[in-house]
């Protein structure tokens, strides 16, 4: 199998990897791909022809809470990736997503993406307001 995980173009690209049936499956994340609603219609493009499409890491906490939304709601993917995000890659949400002892991680249950913005750490890395 050929990797799509960088693949360039976003829907559009991927769309010739299956048109010219250069891959069994799909794969990106929100960070790659352009965002939640390309990498859903990314998935939803791959299961109309019954492809499976897998989610990659996100890269940091905000990303990978966005990439296991769309784990969540399409059903053609098996497992949701995510490195535990430690150093830099760990940044700008109160609480990040835990791997429990089982390798399973919870659905947030707030409103939007539901995880809360460490808006203090956003005011004490700010560098300058354009107003």
């Amino acid at each position: 199998m050929i990797n799509t995980e960088f693949a360039p173009g976003g829907f559009y690209g991927m769309a010739q990897w299956v048109d010219q049936r250069a891959t069994d499956m799909l794969r990106g994340d929100v960070a790659v791909c352009g965002g939640i609603t390309p990498m859903v219609r990314i998935a939803h493009m791959a299961e109309g022809f019954k492809m499976k499409c897998e989610i990659h890491h996100g890269g940091n906490s905000l990303n990978n809470v966005a990439n296991l939304h769309i784990t969540m709601a399409i059903p053609n993917c098996d497992y949701y990736e995510v490195f535990p995000c430690s150093g830099a890659l760990k940044y700008g949400l109160v609480h990040d997503i835990e791997v429990d002892s089982r390798g399973m991680v919870q659905a947030p249950t707030c409103p939007g993406l539901g995880a809360e913005i460490d808006l203090d750490l956003v005011k004490r890395e700010t560098l300058e307001v354009v107003e």
